[in-house]
């Protein structure tokens, strides 16, 4: 697995823990955590999905925004997920989930890593399951 850069040691500690495929990689001076096989919530027509997320340069004082899906995942019923964005990462396609914390949840340096975040995307996936 690749490192290309350093996460913090709670981080590091975390992905470890889950027991799933992690990478850290630089692609056009971005860096990305990719998350591999990563389990989605029931209701989607894969089980699991790659997921990417950009770590901005001052992480963990500024936060990680949206989250990024390869391949995308598509509700058993109702339309797709939206609004996505195509975007190639490490030499594949990738569609960005694009949804932001908001005021009510703003991100907390020293308390929000990459697990809240997480927590945060499997709440967004949930939530556009329940719409439908």
């Amino acid at each position: 697995m690749r490192r290309a850069f350093q996460l913090p040691p709670g981080d590091v500690a975390f992905l470890n823990a889950t027991r799933r495929r992690w990478e850290c990689v630089i692609d056009r001076a971005i860096h990305w955590v990719l998350l591999r096989d990563r389990p989605l919530p029931k209701g989607f027509d894969v089980p699991r999905t790659d997921m990417a997320l950009p770590i901005p340069a001052m992480y963990p004082d500024v936060q990680i925004d949206s989250v990024w899906l390869s391949p995308c995942p598509r509700p058993l019923s109702g339309p797709p997920l939206y609004p996505l964005t195509e975007y190639p990462i490490d030499g594949r396609a990738w569609f960005r989930l694009c949804r932001h914390r908001t005021k009510e949840n703003a991100w907390r340096p020293g308390v929000d890593d990459i697990a809240t975040h997480l927590a945060l995307v499997d709440q967004w996936l949930l939530q556009s399951l329940r719409k439908r």
